[in-house]
């Protein structure tokens, strides 16, 4: 381990004298207007500028159960508001819409990774909802172009205004990202991403301008995008990774750094602590900058289950963690770059008395002005105005 990765653990260990003890709780929660429950409300979160998606894909609609759906909110620090509730045209039981949400500009990107036909294979697909006059409308549906058993194509997305990325199993069965770039408005199929050593990838994605990584079994493979198809350029490996740790099962990008979580990383006294690796691109290549950890981990915290980075700070979602008496409500954790030095800052949960089996952190959405937390067990959506305070981040893209 190098000296920057030494200073970097001795911080986030000590915790710089911060008074990470001092929980924060978000600044507001978001739940159904109509108060139901039993939905996954929180299943996946994303949120650009004043207006958060939150998935809910066990929510039923005309008997069906399990189609999904995605909540829309529109708010400021004044407060925020239920918009729409969006369905697909054509949901049936069991699409699962809203497994997964991204937001780019004035488009929603919602997976519904177990549609297909009643009576056939289920490959999934990927709804676009467009903002019209301040109303959301489905556009665009995408789907795979071969139905592949099991694909659970649309489980994660990444996007920005130059590529669409998908997670989906090529007509082999194997796991790969289905990408996409715009021809006259629509998203048009290109080639896909694969490891050249013929391995699966996981579910995974992350984008950021013509950078993409996505995970790998035990490894995070960075691709490239030469003009005509994403070449793979990297594969990142964790310094402290070992079997069992279920490294890459979170990826983040954002600029020149990438975030790769490993929730299932243990310590000598410590199952599934989890962890975090911060890497930089540097004219030589990529480097490994620092390892991170929660300075109060405990044991199945599962730290990492989800990682965002965007500017100078990172966010790592620990869903498992317990809370006083409340096991598994989870907590998310917030760290600042100094340099070459990402210092722990803040960790965020529910507010007292809180809730068991909340399962907050379980999914993350950032941008530049806001943040949204997910707690699926809880059916709760969360905002906090703590984003990353750097301009047009959408706009570049990152998952």
């Amino acid at each position: 381990m190098n000296t920057a990765i030494r200073i970097g653990l001795l911080f986030l260990l000590l915790g710089c004298g911060n008074g990470f003890t001092q929980t924060v709780a978000p600044d507001i929660t978001l739940q159904p207007a109509d108060g139901r429950t039993g939905l996954l409300f929180g299943t996946s979160v994303a949120i650009s500028k004043q207006t958060a998606a939150i998935g809910a894909s066990w929510d039923a609609n005309a008997g069906n159960g399990q189609q999904g759906s995605v909540f829309v909110y529109s708010g400021d620090a004044g407060g925020w508001s239920q918009q729409q509730r969006l369905i697909a045209s054509d949901g049936s039981t069991g699409d699962q819409l809203g497994a997964y949400t991204e937001i780019l500009d004035d488009t929603i990107y919602a997976g519904a990774p177990n549609h297909g036909p009643p009576a056939g294979i289920k490959p999934g697909a990927v709804y676009l909802f467009e903002r019209v006059a301040g109303v959301w409308m489905q556009g665009q549906k995408i789907a795979p172009a071969t139905a592949v058993l099991n694909a659970r194509f649309g489980l994660r997305i990444a996007v920005n205004d130059r590529h669409l990325l998908i997670s989906g199993k090529s007509d082999a069965g194997i796991g790969q990202a289905h990408s996409y770039r715009r021809n006259a408005g629509t998203w048009v199929e290109g080639p896909p991403l694969r490891p050249v050593n013929g391995s699966g990838i996981g579910t995974h994605i992350a984008l950021f301008g013509d950078t993409a990584i996505v995970s790998g079994t035990s490894v995070a493979y960075v691709f490239s995008y030469d003009g005509n198809a994403f070449v793979e350029s990297a594969a990142l490996t964790g310094s402290a990774s070992a079997p069992g740790d279920t490294y890459a099962f979170s990826v983040a990008l954002w600029d020149q750094v990438a975030v790769v979580g490993a929730p299932g990383h243990d310590s000598p006294s410590l199952s599934n602590r989890g962890t975090a690796y911060v890497f930089e691109r540097t004219a030589g290549g990529w480097v490994e900058r620092a390892q991170l950890l929660a300075p109060d981990a405990a044991a199945e915290d599962q730290f990492g289950k989800d990682v965002r980075v965007c500017g100078d700070r990172i966010y790592v979602g620990a869903p498992g963690a317990d809370i006083g008496a409340n096991s598994n409500q989870g907590a998310m954790y917030r760290f600042d770059r100094d340099g070459n030095t990402w210092t722990f800052q803040q960790k965020y949960t529910l507010a007292t008395p809180g809730r068991p089996n909340s399962y907050f952190g379980d999914h993350l959405g950032v941008d530049a002005k806001g943040l949204v937390i997910g707690a699926p067990f809880a059916d709760r959506g969360f905002v906090v105005s703590d984003g990353c305070y750097v301009d047009l981040v959408a706009r570049d893209g990152f998952e």
